[in-house]
């Protein structure tokens, strides 16, 4: 075991906001060796406490600052927490801090106009994005986490607000001008604005900062956890040169159906043993101090766990130094929970089928994410930083997904390898003039697009290989449709257009007007052959924005399952389950764990009581021999229970018959 397996493998984890305005002082509750107690009443092992926030004001005493605590409260608790066996890691915000910019207007970061910044965020806060490249504080910065480190001697750093800048472009202060024109051979911040060089730039900002700060963390040759906020899923050029520095992979604050999304984005980029971690907060807000519901708490941290990461658990202490001693004792039963099942989540290696490109983490349409969640198909998600498609069978490019000649050469391989892609209507480019563009139609065997001018029309001439048991009806789509103009593909659907488009003339009642009798001759689904494999292109979206519940889906929804079917050769998994449960494939060591988990609880956990979540009867999937090699054994875990091998061809038949919370079946294979 390496030095900071304590922090990479622990399941949980207390994140402790104490944000204390000025008129809090003094802070007259706070009682380390209660504090103690009550974590870990509540499972805890492991806590990050605010040193730091965005407000500025510390919790330690700063040579750097005129008013400082009566007590060094960082350094008392840590104090406290070793002797009761408890690791601390310091949360530190750096570039938000409100107390140094109105101490120090000179250190702000600057727009163009030279105007310092507002700090944009979901709660009320003053402007304070102090630069990274100012060297009074960046002083600050390194010298009170010296603090922190050489007097409270605590177990880690974790840090927050880690920016060059504001993201949309960035600072332009005298300090930064003068340093990108000594790096860049004297250019122009502003005409050089978000370049790749620009963005490289400030990538080294933070780089050479990081570097300072895994120094401080490791000052006595004692090799100490460091994270950011964010690390993993930073989109910026050049970022991974940052996490390689850090520990742990680390996003935060999602809501409840977000913890199924997340952690395809950092599971499949993890790069060292362990877990990557995710904040979620136990109250319904931040700030809070109401626990959220018991089987709320367990689905979503099971989720989080199944796919190889860690629930960093955020609680609310009082302005004045205290928190809920009653809240402790229902995280102290999620946290018995998930160490009794801790042998099943360590180290895990997710096994996919497809990998959705999308072009941000956390911002992206989640159509086609909650489409693949909806029937079971594993999938993982690609970011445009660091593309690698090799873990995938079939590879779909969502919406805005930045198609460069990097993507291109990476997506080639893929096809040529035998990969299958889909590309959703939105990925296509209106202008075909440049030779990505021409590259990009090429690959999918088009010679343009063209838009059909409806909002809601209809697919007709469907192929029998993706008609599937769709009767001959037309198909309605809805939202921004378009014309592929096939050059080599072939055509696999056609659009029957509405009588009339709908306008104050031609409108019947509501919704779109009926389809017409006769299909034209635009087409609206084609597939390419590439080396080994097959381009297929989709002129239709799966639905307009903020409808993914639109009842005249149901047969789109099924033309696109076809359509999967009909791509990915030799699949994971079939399923018979519902649509809210979520399955998850690991690979462990020479072992496979299947996760069945039910996120119906998670609706209805605010009205059912915490001793009876709706519980499913009979859950079942098949898992393909072929993809994870022969088996020998199965086991229930964590009741270690053995069941029948139950075989149809290369299938194996996994059934769960009373889901509550989560199963868990272990394939242990074939001696």
């Amino acid at each position: 075991m390496n030095s900071i397996d304590w922090y990479t493998r622990d399941p949980w984890k207390a994140y402790m906001s104490w944000f204390s305005p000025r008129w809090a002082w003094p802070i007259d509750e706070f009682d380390p060796k209660q504090w103690v107690e009550k974590l870990k009443r509540g499972g805890f092992r492991i806590a990050v406490l605010h040193a730091k926030h965005h407000d500025g004001i510390c919790f330690f005493p700063s040579r750097f600052r005129e008013r400082n605590p009566p007590r060094d409260y960082i350094a008392e608790f840590v104090t406290e927490a070793h002797r009761q066996d408890l690791r601390v890691l310091a949360y530190y915000g750096i570039a938000v801090d409100v107390w140094s910019s109105q101490v120090h207007p000179d250190w702000c970061c600057l727009d163009r106009d030279g105007k310092p910044y507002d700090f944009k965020a979901p709660y009320l806060i003053e402007q304070g994005f102090c630069c990274l490249n100012n060297p009074g504080f960046r002083e600050l910065v390194l010298g009170q986490l010296e603090e922190i480190q050489l007097n409270s001697n605590c177990d880690g750093i974790w840090l927050d607000s880690c920016h060059a800048g504001p993201e949309e472009d960035g600072c332009f202060c005298d300090f930064c001008r003068r340093d990108f024109a000594k790096v860049s051979g004297g250019r122009s911040l502003e005409d050089m604005c978000n370049t790749p060089e620009h963005l490289l730039w400030k990538r080294d900002t933070i780089l050479e900062l990081m570097r300072a700060i895994r120094k401080i963390a490791d000052h006595d040759g004692t090799h100490r956890p460091l994270t950011y906020n964010g690390c993993g899923a930073n989109l910026f050029p050049g970022y991974d040169e940052i996490d390689k520095l850090c520990d742990s992979l680390s996003s935060e604050a999602d809501a409840p159906f977000m913890k199924s999304f997340s952690p395809r984005t950092l599971a499949p980029r993890k790069q060292k043993r362990g877990l990557f971690e995710h904040y979620t907060p136990f109250t319904p807000g931040l700030p809070g101090w109401v626990t959220r519901p018991k089987n709320m708490l367990l689905v979503e941290a099971s989720l989080l766990n199944a796919h190889g990461g860690s629930v960093l658990g955020g609680f609310d202490v009082t302005p004045t130094g205290d928190f809920s001693e009653f809240q402790m004792d229902t995280l102290g039963e999620v946290a018995a929970y998930l160490r009794e099942r801790q042998e099943y989540i360590d180290d895990p290696m997710p096994v996919y089928d497809v990998g959705l490109m999308v072009k941000d983490a956390r911002t992206f349409d989640a159509m086609w994410a909650q489409t693949l969640l909806a029937r079971q198909l594993p999938f993982g998600i690609v970011l445009p930083d660091r593309i690698d498609l090799s873990p995938y069978r079939l590879v779909i490019v969502n919406e805005d997904f930045p198609i460069n000649e990097a993507a291109l050469d990476q997506l080639e391989a893929f096809l040529e390898a035998g990969g299958s892609l889909l590309v959703a209507p939105r990925a296509l480019p209106e202008r075909t003039e440049t030779s990505t563009t021409q590259r990009f139609l090429a690959l999918l065997g088009l010679a343009g697009v063209d838009c059909t001018g409806f909002e809601s029309t209809y697919l007709g001439d469907l192929h029998a290989n993706v008609a599937g048991t769709l009767s001959a009806e037309p198909v309605r789509c809805d939202g921004t449709t378009w014309k592929l103009i096939p050059a080599g593909a072939d055509v696999l659907a056609r659009y029957v257009h509405p009588t009339a488009k709908r306008t104050r003339e031609t409108w019947i009642w509501w919704g779109p007007n009926p389809p017409q009798k006769t299909i034209s001759d635009h087409a609206a689904l084609t597939i390419n052959r590439v080396g080994h494999g097959r381009a297929m292109c989709m002129g239709f979206p799966l639905a307009k924005k903020g409808d993914a519940d639109g009842l005249q889906r149901h047969r789109l929804v099924q033309l696109t399952y076809n359509l999967i079917d009909h791509l990915i050769d030799d699949p994971l998994l079939r399923s018979e389950a519902p649509s809210q449960v979520e399955v998850v494939v690991n690979r462990q060591d020479h072992r496979h764990i299947v996760h069945l988990i039910n996120k119906y609880t998670i609706s209805s956990s605010v009205h059912d009581r915490p001793d009876a979540p709706p519980t499913l009867a009979n859950v079942t999937v098949w898992v393909n021999e072929n993809r994870i090699g022969p088996v020998g054994r199965i086991v229930r875990a964590p009741q270690n229970t053995e069941i029948k091998v139950d075989r149809d061809g290369p299938w194996l038949c996994l059934t769960a018959n009373e889901l509550a919370i989560q199963e868990i079946f272990v394939l242990e294979p074939a001696s």
